[in-house]
């Protein structure tokens, strides 16, 4: 059919050119077009004999394309063709004539009448409607998919002058396109499709604007799941890798466009925000998220392309921390609903290393405050919350000194802006609890600052110094399970260094929390495996029974002995135990008759001045020295751990001069 056709037309202009005729001659155009109806009203004959004719004849007219050219305008050519996918019925079902429509309808999206606006708009309408059909067939939707994917980057092309109508179109495609795409976004398999519907979507956003969101919305009988699965997909994009990490150009426009996308949702969720707090709760998820990819982290790329990308797009993390506020402001009495549930979300992404994404958040934390503290005449639910979050952000590399200095700046003149009523009040428990998280960011950011496990032995002393303090701290104001982790950690440093009474007496600790008749199941952690309360506390009396005694502090290991006798015998009637119990007993009573045990030495260390590390920032420590160490060896051993450090030669409390100075002194 193509060779014929084209044999026809070729020898028409031929005939036209020897007989000084013009080629434009409307009687063969006429005769021409009717041929090609004639091929469509065969398509849509439903006898399953003339599959093969039906097929050859929408095969062999997308294959003429190229010689109707010299025949039909533009405009016409994109009518006929418009015809010919038409006369294929959406709904038909033979596999092998959709499948012949479908690579029709490709070779026409190659064609370049599909650049031209004036053509275009027949053949969009026509290819979106029949492709849409055939989303979620098992058979023909990759095909469709690929159509689709085809017909947006042809739009996206900078030869293409989109407009209005053909955007618009995409945007009906939404409805049919975004489950399909979340069905396959949550497969575990990842399918060629996947990424292709992925790109499509996203390419149909790009083209979108403000007012066709709302329109398209307006058109749905129930728009929240429409953009419940729209959300879900930009959560998968965001947290999947869809591209290599060195494509950093492509991954930003990708965060742009779903930036843009939940930004235009953003306008029409703040005037539904009673009836939509799940939405609301995903839209400040996939907010944070933008902020915090680490593509868009300007300060970590080179200063040329941080300078281009800036130019283009502006900073992301600070317009989308814009949109984020002015969400959060909105809310009104909604915001309960979102506290303290949105602290971990609004932490992570003011812990970038943007100042004016920082200061931009910031002011919210204060708001959850004074919201809890209205509601509940407390802030413990937020203060606890904060405590968590920043143990985990900072613990992760997150954060630094002059994020706990701006976070302290701008808490606190929050909290004097409140009304004069509450500020009698809620001022003195906000100013302190702020106060207090700066100084665990500072504890935390010190830790971490120390490095690995494995260092020397005076990093290791200088962990046991700021997990003691952070201990302390949990002990006082925070969650337990940090305080026991806090404890089990020390732990560890005490036996690396073989501090076998110290590793003895912080279990002692942990012992005095746990009960014997617990039944909770507490957590892998050290050496212990996962238990329940009352076995862990068991394990945990042995080990200290046995840690005692390593370190020859005999009188205390009798004693926890006598815990687990009371509990072996009157309790678990665990006689075996019992009597291994009672043999340990037995041997240190023994020992504390026989065993030599030179008496040590104890020191006061006091480390003065504002250039120590804020865990010994002019703290008094008091350390118990080696077996028959002296105070000039216990000195020498303390100065190899600050070496420039100047030693005061009294012990009089020291005054302003000292511990406000930038210099480090020791008194010992």
């Amino acid at each position: 059919f193509p060779f014929i056709l084209k044999i026809i037309v070729q020898s028409r202009n031929l005939h036209a050119v020897a007989m000084n005729m013009s080629t434009s001659d409307t009687s063969f155009q006429e005769s021409l077009e009717n041929l090609i109806r004639s091929v469509n009203s065969l398509v849509q004959l439903p006898d399953a004999k003339l599959r093969p004719i039906q097929e050859a004849g929408l095969k062999g007219i997308g294959k003429s394309v190229e010689i109707l050219h010299t025949v039909f305008s533009n405009v016409d050519l994109g009518r006929i063709l418009a015809d010919c996918i038409n006369a294929v019925p959406a709904d038909v079902l033979d596999n092998s004539l959709i499948k012949s429509k479908l690579e029709f309808i490709v070779v026409l999206t190659n064609d370049k009448l599909f650049l031209m606006p004036s053509v275009r708009h027949s053949l969009l309408q026509a290819i979106l409607s029949h492709t849409k059909a055939y989303l979620g067939s098992k058979t023909h939707e990759n095909t469709a998919i690929i159509v689709i994917g085809r017909v947006v980057s042809r739009l996206e092309s900078k030869t293409s002058a989109t407009g209005y109508d053909d955007s618009y179109q995409l945007s009906r495609l939404l409805p049919c396109l975004v489950p399909r795409v979340a069905s396959l976004a949550m497969a575990s398999d990842i399918l060629p499709a996947t990424s292709i519907s992925l790109c499509s979507l996203l390419g149909i956003l790009r083209l979108m604007n403000g007012s066709m969101y709302s329109e398209l919305l307006s058109t749905l009988t129930d728009w929240v799941p429409f953009v419940r699965q729209l959300f879900i997909i930009f959560r998968h994009v965001l947290t999947a890798d869809m591209f290599d990490k060195s494509w950093t150009s492509i991954r930003i426009i990708q965060c742009h466009v779903i930036m843009v996308s939940i930004t235009h949702l953003g306008q029409i969720l703040k005037k539904n925000v009673d009836h939509n707090v799940d939405l609301i709760k995903m839209y400040f998820s996939l907010a944070t998220s933008i902020i915090t990819q680490p593509f868009l982290q300007l300060e970590s790329l080179h200063t040329l392309k941080a300078s281009q990308l800036e130019s283009r797009f502006g900073d992301m993390r600070y317009t989308m921390a814009s949109e984020l506020v002015m969400m959060w402001s909105v809310l009104g009495d909604a915001k309960r609903f979102f506290v303290p549930s949105l602290v971990k979300p609004f932490m992570s992404a003011v812990i970038v290393k943007h100042e004016e994404t920082r200061r931009r958040i910031l002011p919210v934390f204060s708001d959850m405050l004074e919201l809890e503290y209205v509601q509940n005449n407390s802030i413990r639910a937020v203060s606890d919350e904060l405590i968590c979050v920043l143990d985990a952000l900072i613990t992760k590399g997150g954060g630094d000194y002059e994020f706990l200095a701006l976070l302290k700046d701008a808490l606190l003149p929050e909290m004097n802006s409140s009304d004069s009523t509450l500020h009698e009040t809620l001022q003195p428990l906000v100013s302190n609890f702020v106060n207090k998280l700066v100084n665990l960011g500072s504890l935390l950011i010190d830790y971490r600052s120390l490095g690995a496990e494995d260092q020397t032995p005076s990093d290791r002393r200088m962990r046991m110094l700021v997990l003691y303090s952070t201990a302390m701290f949990y002990n006082e104001h925070g969650p337990s399970r940090l305080y026991y982790s806090c404890l089990y950690k020390l732990v560890q440093l005490h036996l690396v260094e073989s501090n076998w009474t110290e590793a003895a007496f912080t279990l002692l600790r942990l012992s005095d929390m746990l009960a014997f008749r617990g039944k909770s199941t507490l957590e892998a952690v050290l050496n212990y495996p996962q238990q329940t309360s009352s076995a862990r506390k068991e394990a945990v009396l042995q080990d200290m029974v046995k840690y005692f005694g390593l370190g020859k502090a005999f009188e205390c290991g009798i004693e926890q002995c006598d815990h687990l006798i009371k509990w072996y015998r009157y309790h678990v009637l665990d006689y075996t135990k019992l009597r291994s119990v009672l043999e340990v007993q037995a041997m240190y009573f023994g020992s504390v008759i026989t065993d030599l045990r030179p008496a040590r030495e104890y020191f006061r260390v006091g480390y003065y001045g504002q250039g120590f590390p804020y865990f010994l920032r002019n703290k008094v420590l008091v350390y118990r020295g080696e077996e028959y160490e002296k105070l000039t060896s216990f000195q020498d051993r303390i100065l190899l751990d600050h070496t420039d450090v100047e030693l005061m030669k009294s012990n009089l409390p020291p005054g302003e001069e000292i511990t406000g100075s930038n210099k480090r002194y020791l008194q010992i």
